[in-house]
């Protein structure tokens, strides 16, 4: 053991791994100075030499010239070197400047100082000289024999690096104003230096390597820690990475200098923008002191993606957005050339209204002679195309684009004179009504279609079907059922110029205001339909002429819905009104609507009695002890009272707030049964019994979890409130009056709640419930449910609970399956059995089909396999399903170019997997499945100006289908989890199209703004629980407390459970499972120095890395971290304050090579880089118990976009299990792989309770198509 090691040890306190220290101990003790887990070093000193910025306590001696030395011009003359002889007929000017080899060399400053040459102090003009024993050029034996002694040789203009030479080795040279020479071996006492030097190079050569296969992938930060460390060696970890991360990126940058203009660049792979975001790299001008050849001889690997094939519809729809990813044949007729890109900036703009050519469109009413585009919107060359991308990436759209309910209303003006052709064919009270109509030279009848003016000059002319006329008194009226133009909808400027939609919008207009006549065809759905998948084409897209128009579906965007036109039932209430839209407005005024009858109330389709359960509205009771959630502080202390010298990054924790925290989260729902009924001349008033939920008693949050989500507690206590707290209907019985068993019963349909005992909240006791309420729920003839009029509950079947609808299932496909998510949640509500799925990933294929044992799973290219598809003989012979056997279609096209954990997204393999989108559309218009599911990320909404969405739903409506669209969070549905992902549902013609589920679970406010925006606007999928839901949340502790305890790098495969299940969602994530084992209970190893930092994060909700404490500790590997200095103080801080910069851009600005450490126990980078990426929250972050999971990523790395992955006490990553039942995976689900595969397929799973949802919600859609109601 050296000197300075045994020192340290006997010195300093170690904490060992083992032992949990919890960091409140921070607290100084005012008589005893700091705790005694303080560890004691000598206050730092921050001298540094002037020239090689070292410290001077730490500055290694240069122990001077080799003997006999001489200086460098001296030596160059020495004949050894000479490698010519003067007789030369002709030398080449390269020659001129002498190339030698140097051996035995050490570098140092004029304070005789050695120096790293490769920390940018060459870079700053740093005076720098090295000596050594200079040999010729051809000379391979590095010892001193032969050499020349040489000292003081330089300054160094320059060092380079001159690729590798065939082997690991990097060829590595000073140039000075002599010389240029390239280093052999360095002498023993800078030995340490150019090891340092060796290894960053080599590192960086790895990250080349690996990029080179890779970055294709789009590989992750994750993903190039995880190839370092599968090297096992001890050079190549995550913090040597972030350490030398301005060399290896200096490198990557330099490499890709030399690629093709049309080849992606290196450094804008995810992984490597994720470096120079977390290292502060900075990419400034530097003079010319480097100079990199690529001699390794090695080259970027060609793209070897597949381009996309599609059906000729969907090409048509794509074909702009995606040029060069879409496969056409060459043999496809060309039409006529586009004069839109169709995508920038101009293209998405609306027509103004105001130039002079949109004054002479016909739709602005006018004469359309001139034929050219608004002058706001001409589309740029495609020369600068790119030019005119990165301007509509950063520039407000100031069109004024509005919604149709939104717009301005009709012009009322009076233009025309009005006479009635025939006479009166209908009077009711002061209005005749009328058959047709002379308006100025136009014949207007019934059910014409006409054109309006709007009362803004700028804004397009309306269309409008004439309902029914009247005369009343003076006023000559029609009633206008407006149209809305597919520019105006979600669409945009996607949609067919000439396509509209009928919507919900309707008004009485003067006869006399009409401006012409219009022509609008009702397109319907050929008999042919399904089985014409793949032949159709898209209508040839033809100008707006003003007058030609045609409509196919109702769009409802109040709801972000395109739905079938159907024919309003008679309305006896609205006299003489053949208006739909008004029929469908009262309707929905009817069901909306609070209504007493016979003893009960009407309200939203449901029928509420005397002993109905029902939901409350949060705020309707007040409970005592309503400990539901984690209202923990991440920190309880006083930062006044912390040891700023043990703890210096703590003070970053200020005004933190709290990630994963359900602090935030609303209560559920309240639980009642109506007791009684009272009406009031303006309000339905009833009286309810209140009862308590497990949370809601004196036990709290921490033992009611052990209790199910669906247990309540009876009480004899009664509140009189109004009916509009009433959010809905649920059903509850007393487990005794139950045929069934409880699991059975609730299983069997939504909302069912029982109990089995009573609760006094005076008294905070539990007792038997009393007679009065043991027959609630009871099925029985003549028997009542609760209090009340005998009469009013002698009918106990009105008021079943339902049971699940599930009238059979579809035959499924899931492409792009993964390990099955989705598949598994739709095979859970029992609506879907998947025949085929397509995986193109090995691992995950065969995860999926050791789930779906009886699904043909492919693992071809789905490209390819759609190509097979569309030729009948290779589909046959590969066994692929034919025309009309897929009857749902689900899947989620890979996500990396739309999704926020990729930012950087320019790089052609997203482009390449974005248009995997019209791949997959092409199997829905092939195949017209009566179902069509679509999941992605969030940021599919809004990628590239929301053009893929648009031109998605386009393309959905061109094939013939019905279309919503929304986002939704997965922990509305039951995980433990934060997971927002955009939804898109289309149901076949005639089919009834599912609505969004509501959600079941209450769930943190900040991860529920659901909305889409598109073009200024906000759609909704039309779910009316936002604020609240019938469950409590779902909490880390929820998932995973059963769960056995492991260590850091466990891989035992299979383990038994050491307990029982505790929570309710844990009985029902082992229920089924045949062994008493849980398997892929396994976590990744990290290296010791990333081990003992995740020992020293305390155990409370929301502690990081900001908790570590600044000392020196022994690691497993038996090496010592160092301590991190901190030589800076900020602009902005007091002088009373301790020094908080680690480098230099904390004065400066600029940042200094030699401020950067290693090994230490808070990571040099993140106390660089934190004021501009907000602290870094939540990097080496643990996991509250009563908090909920960041979205679960493909590979967990403390320091990875979702830092927040270590487990909530013990000192590790959360394993594989854990992110699966984040994901609300059951424990049965088997993955396949290694640990990295299985973290994957976990990641890029769709939560299968998410699933079941959506699939509830095509069974109820079903059921209504298969059995429709009035």
């Amino acid at each position: 053991m050296s000197d300075r090691k045994r020192k340290i040890e006997d010195t300093v306190p170690c904490i060992p791994i083992e032992e949990q220290t919890i960091k409140k101990l921070k607290i100084l003790d005012n008589h005893n100075g700091t705790t005694e887990n303080t560890i004691k070093t000598q206050p730092f000193k921050t001298e540094r030499c002037n020239i090689c910025r070292q410290y001077l306590n730490e500055v290694a001696i240069y122990n001077g010239h080799p003997n006999y030395s001489v200086e460098e011009f001296i030596s160059l003359t020495d004949p050894k070197l000479m490698l010519f002889t003067g007789e030369e007929s002709d030398i080449n000017e390269r020659d001129v400047h002498p190339v030698h080899k140097i051996t035995y060399f050490s570098v140092y400053d004029k304070n005789g100082h050695l120096c790293p040459f490769d920390t940018g102090l060459i870079e700053a003009n740093k005076p720098l000289y090295f000596s050594g024993y200079i040999k010729p050029i051809y000379e391979d034996d590095p010892t001193t024999n032969n050499g020349i002694p040489t000292h003081d040789m330089g300054p160094i203009n320059e060092w380079f690096l001159s690729g590798f030479d065939g082997g690991e080795k990097a060829l590595v040279g000073f140039s000075t104003l002599f010389a240029e020479y390239y280093l052999m071996e360095a002498s023993p006492e800078y030995e340490p230096m150019m090891k340092i030097l060796r290894i960053k190079i080599h590192l960086a050569k790895i990250v080349i390597e690996f990029l080179i296969e890779e970055a294709c992938q789009e590989p992750t930060y994750e993903d190039l820690l995880q190839y370092l460390l599968q090297s096992n060696d001890p050079d190549q970890t995550e913090d040597t990475l972030l350490r030398h991360a301005q060399f290896i990126c200096d490198q990557v940058s330099s490499f890709d200098e030399a690629a093709d203009s049309d080849e992606q660049m290196f450094i804008t792979t995810p992984c490597m923008r994720t470096l120079v975001e977390m290292a502060g790299v900075t990419f400034r001008v530097r003079k010319r002191m480097r100079k990199i050849e690529n001699k390794t001889g090695i080259k970027k690997k060609p793209s070897a993606w597949s381009k996309a094939t599609t059906t000729k519809l969907v090409q048509e729809v794509f074909e702009t957005f995606f040029p060069d990813q879409i496969d056409r044949k060459e043999n496809d007729d060309k039409g006529p050339r586009r004069k839109r890109c169709g995508i920038c900036e101009a293209c998405q703009r609306p027509d103004c209204g105001k130039c002079a050519h949109c004054q002479n469109m016909l739709k602005f009413g006018g004469t359309g002679r001139s034929k050219q585009a608004c002058l706001v919107r001409r589309c740029p060359n495609m020369a600068i195309q790119a030019a005119n991308e990165d301007a509509s990436d950063g520039e407000d759209d100031q069109a004024d684009s509005v919604n149709v309910e939104s717009k301005a209303s009709l012009s009322k003006r009076i233009i025309h004179k009005v006479m009635w052709i025939d006479e009166a064919t209908f009077k009711h009270k002061a209005r005749s009504y009328y058959q047709s109509a002379q308006v100025g030279d136009l014949v207007i009848e019934l059910d014409d279609c006409v054109v309006l003016n709007s009362e803004e000059p700028n804004q397009p002319l309306w269309i409008a079907r004439v309902g029914y006329m009247w005369q009343e008194r003076d006023a000559t009226l029609f009633h206008a059922h407006l149209f809305c133009r597919g520019s105006d909808t979600v669409l945009g400027e996607t949609a067919d110029p000439r396509e509209l939609f009928v919507v919900d919008v309707c008004e009485n207009c003067p006869l006399g205001s009409i401006v012409r006549k219009a022509n609008v065809e009702k397109r319907t759905v050929p008999k042919n339909w399904a089985t014409n998948g793949g032949l159709d084409s898209l209508p040839p897209r033809l100008d707006d002429d003003g007058r030609t128009f045609f409509y196919s579906k109702r769009y409802d965007s109040e709801n972000s819905r395109f739905v079938d036109l159907q024919k309003e039932e008679e309305d006896e209430s609205i006299p003489y009104t053949p208006c739909d839209c008004c029929r469908r407005r009262n309707q929905k005024k009817k069901h909306e609507l609070i209504t007493y009858q016979n003893g009960a109330v009407h309200w939203c389709g449901d029928i509420y009695r005397v002993g109905s359960g029902v939901f409350l509205e949060p705020d309707a009771f007040s409970f005592k002890s309503n400990a539901t959630h984690d209202t923990t502080n991440s920190s309880n202390q006083n930062e006044n009272h912390v040891n700023h010298e043990l703890y210096p990054e703590y003070y970053r924790k200020r005004s933190d707030n709290l990630k994963g925290s359900n602090a935030e989260t609303p209560d559920p729902f309240c639980i009642a049964l109506i007791e009684d009924i009272v009406e009031f001349s303006n309000a339905v008033k009833i009286r309810v019994r209140k009862f308590y939920r497990p949370e809601n008693t004196h036990e709290g949050s921490l033992l009611s979890y052990r209790k199910d989500l669906n247990l309540v507690y009876w009480s004899t206590e009664e509140k009189t409130v109004n009916f509009s707290l009433v959010t809905g209907k649920c059903y509850i019985a007393c487990s005794n009056a139950l045929e069934i068993p409880v699991d059975e019963w609730s299983s069997r349909g939504p909302y069912r709640f029982y109990f089995t005992q009573a609760y006094d909240e005076k008294k905070q006791l539990f007792y038997d419930v009393p007679s009065e309420g043991l027959n609630i729920g009871l099925i029985s003839k003549g028997k009542g449910k609760g209090k009340g009029k005998s009469k009013q509950v002698d009918k106990p079947s009105k008021d079943l609970a339902p049971e699940w609808d599930v009238p059979r299932k579809l035959k499924c496909m899931d492409v792009f399956a993964g390990c099955g998510g989705l598949s598994e949640g739709l095979h859970q509500a029992k609506i879907a059995e998947t025949k085929w799925a397509i995986e193109k990933e090995p691992a995950a294929a065969r995860a999926f089909k050791l789930n779906n044992p009886d699904a043909i799973v492919y693992t071809e290219d789905c490209n390819e396999l759609l190509r097979m598809i569309m030729s009948e003989k290779e589909s046959k012979r590969k066994g692929l399903p034919r025309k009309g056997e897929v009857e749902l279609l689900v899947g989620g096209p890979p996500c990396q170019g739309f999704s926020g954990m990729n930012r950087f997204n320019a790089g052609q393999y997203s482009l390449f997997k974005n248009s995997l989108i019209s791949s997959y559309l092409s199997f829905c218009d092939y195949y017209r499945p009566a179902y069509f599911i679509l999941e992605n990320v969030r940021n599919f909404v809004s990628f590239k100006r929301s053009m893929v969405l648009k031109l998605t739903l386009r393309c959905l409506l061109a094939i013939g289908y019905q279309v919503t669209f929304g986002v939704v969070q997965a922990g509305h549905y039951g995980v433990p989890q934060t997971r927002r992902r955009l939804i898109i549902m289309a149901a076949a013609p005639g089919m009834v199209l599912p609505a969004y589920p509501e959600p079941q679970h209450v769930f943190s406010k900040k991860g529920c703004q659901l909305s889409v925006p598109v073009d200024d606007f906000k759609f909704y999928t039309g779910v009316k629980w936002g604020a609240s839901a019938p469950y409590r949340t779902i909490t880390v502790r929820d998932a995973m407390s059963d769960l056995p305890k492991i260590r850091n790098g466990s891989n035992s495969q299979k383990m038994p459970y050491d307990s029982e299940p505790i929570s309710h969602f844990q009985r029902v994530i082992r229920d089924h499972n045949a062994t008493d084992c849980v398997i892929d209970h396994i976590c990744k190893e990290m290296a010791p120095i990333v081990e003992s930092r995740m020992s020293h994060i305390p155990i409370y909700p929301g502690a990081d890395w900001r908790d570590l404490p600044n000392s020196v500790l022994r690691l497993s590997d038996g090496t010592f971290t160092n301590k991190l200095k901190y030589p800076y103080r900020f602009k902005k801080q007091k002088s009373s304050e301790p020094c908080r910069g680690v480098c230099a851009c904390a004065v400066t600005g600029h940042c200094d090579a030699a401020d950067r450490q290693s090994n230490t126990l808070i990571p040099w980078c993140l106390p660089h880089t934190a004021d501009r990426h907000n602290n870094w929250s939540g990097l080496y972050g643990r996991l509250g118990w009563d908090g909920f999971f960041s979205t679960t990523v493909t590979n967990p790395e403390p320091m990875g976009k979702q830092g927040r992955v270590l487990h909530p006490e013990q000192h590790r990553v959360v394993s594989v299990r854990e992110c699966a039942r984040s994901q609300g995976f059951p424990d049965k689900y088997q993955f396949h792989g290694n640990i990295l595969d299985k973290h994957r397929q976990v990641g890029n799973a769709v939560p299968p309770p998410l699933g079941a949802a959506i699939g509830k919600e095509i069974a109820k859609a079903l059921t209504l198509t298969l059995k429709p109601v009035n």
